[in-house]
């Protein structure tokens, strides 16, 4: 665990709240309690650069998909405090903490930059030249492979249908 303060982090960005993002899947409640004991240790790092305990909020949603935040209590929360700038750095253990959408991450990266809040995945800071280069990579590797996945289903459903309109006895 890094205990020097990232050149990212600025004296403003230590004024406003730290939160600890944590969003443990459906799958990761029920068979791996470690994910959820992972992300809870997140809230090191911002202790070890300099925000006190009282800066430090943490925001959990359980049971929740990735693929939306519309559904997530948790995640609508931090929208409206980064929406109140009262955000100062998102610590995650990893980006589809946040979002599997790459909508929805894009959206993010831009109020993050609007608002001049930091992300921290582990222990990298992601500011808006991470977000530039790295998160859009990420982004579009992302949305290519939704689309993938959205061919291949409808590949599946016309074959299926095909195989329907041939007889039984042909098959």
């Amino acid at each position: 665990m890094k205990t020097v303060r990232p050149h990212q982090i600025k004296p403003s960005h230590i004024q406003r709240v730290a939160v600890i993002y944590q969003r443990v899947g459906v799958a990761q409640v029920a068979n791996h309690v470690g994910s959820f004991m992972f992300q809870t240790r997140l809230r090191a790092l911002p202790l070890a650069w300099g925000w006190p305990e009282e800066r430090i909020v943490f925001i959990a949603d359980e049971a929740c998909s990735g693929a939306t935040g519309a559904l997530r209590p948790g995640f609508t929360r931090l929208l409206k405090m980064l929406d109140e700038e009262q955000v100062g750095i998102i610590c995650v253990s990893d980006l589809s903490r946040l979002s599997r959408s790459p909508q929805e991450l894009f959206a993010i990266r831009q109020v993050c930059h609007r608002h001049a809040t930091l992300v921290a995945v582990e222990e990298v800071i992601w500011d808006d030249n991470t977000w530039s280069m790295e998160g859009l990579k990420r982004i579009f590797t992302g949305f290519e492979s939704k689309q993938r996945s959205e061919a291949t289903r409808r590949g599946i459903r016309a074959r299926k249908a095909r195989l329907a309109q041939v007889p039984r006895s042909v098959r």
